[in-house]
């Protein structure tokens, strides 16, 4: 299958059975791609889920890899192979992809990382099931050090995992991994207009999506997050990243209510919260410890 000027996609029907879209956005991840879908493939459900793999144009293979898993998987895998790199066009990936996520749940997968555990998408499913109030869930990352091929630490830290986490909470920054996460399309069936003008995106969507719910965690390792000189965020620098992540910032302030204005106000600005605010997230932090060591 080669790559078209439009992309090329399989027309798959969505049975109702499929309750999850699992979207995994590729670029120049030759090294990671297999593994990455295989953990995928691997997963054990009662439930029909399809895979979208989005391929950025890669020069490296990537497309040609995903090309041969689309052609023997073709009821599971839905293929997106671009001719032209979108994102150097000012294209976003999440933008050009959501028009494709029409399940009850979608889980997300980046092209170089994987999923440790074949039980993830079913134990997300039966979270969010079981907790309507929830717009996302996600579950603790493995960091990996590609090059020193080592753990580097489990993600989100220790100070950041809450069992149910807000809009509020995000405010000092993303503790959310992609490659960990399933959330409730309903809490956000489409994107702002200007969602295009924002220089990524991940962040964005977790802020939106907590509008609707809080943010759930499931506190088992179940997503391996690849650390590498290819990374796209972890090849920044500190400026460059916090310069990006204040633009993420004050687009996100721009489409919630006033009333949850003020923590992303005092972070943008670098002055403290108000008492109640700062004390909040640490009760629900101690809470979560004490819930943890319960039999």
């Amino acid at each position: 299958m080669l790559p078209a000027t439009n992309p090329q996609v399989s027309k798959l029907n969505t049975q109702p059975e499929t309750r999850v879209k699992v979207f995994m956005p590729c670029y120049n991840h030759v090294d990671h791609i297999a593994d990455a879908i295989e953990s995928v493939l691997r997963q054990k459900t009662d439930f029909g889920f399809k895979l979208i793999v989005q391929d950025d144009a890669s020069t490296d293979g990537t497309a040609e890899i995903v090309a041969d898993y689309a052609s023997r998987y073709p009821d599971t895998i839905e293929p997106v192979l671009f001719k032209d790199n979108q994102f150097s066009q000012g294209h976003r990936i999440f933008a050009l992809a959501w028009p494709r996520f029409d399940s009850e749940y979608v889980a997300l997968l980046d092209g170089d990382d994987l999923w440790e555990d074949p039980q993830k998408l079913a134990v997300q499913v039966d979270f969010l099931d079981r907790n309507p109030d929830c717009s996302l869930c996600q579950t603790l990352t493995r960091y990996w050090d590609v090059p020193n091929d080592q753990e580097l630490q489990i993600f989100p830290t220790k100070k950041k995992r809450m069992f149910f986490a807000t809009l509020d909470d995000l405010a000092d920054g993303n503790f959310i991994q992609t490659s960990a996460v399933m959330f409730r399309l309903s809490a956000l069936p489409s994107l702002p207009s200007d969602f295009g003008t924002i220089p990524f995106g991940d962040y964005a969507i977790f802020a939106l999506l907590a509008r609707k719910g809080s943010i759930g965690l499931i506190p088992k390792v179940m997503a391996l997050y690849r650390v590498h000189n290819a990374s796209f965020w972890s090849s920044r620098n500190q400026e460059e990243r916090t310069k990006k992540t204040n633009d993420v910032k004050r687009f996100i302030m721009r489409h919630i209510p006033k009333s949850q204005q003020l923590p992303w106000e005092c972070a943008l600005e670098g002055r403290p919260l108000p008492f109640f605010h700062k004390v909040r997230p640490r009760l629900r932090r101690a809470m979560y410890r004490l819930l943890a060591r319960s039999p």
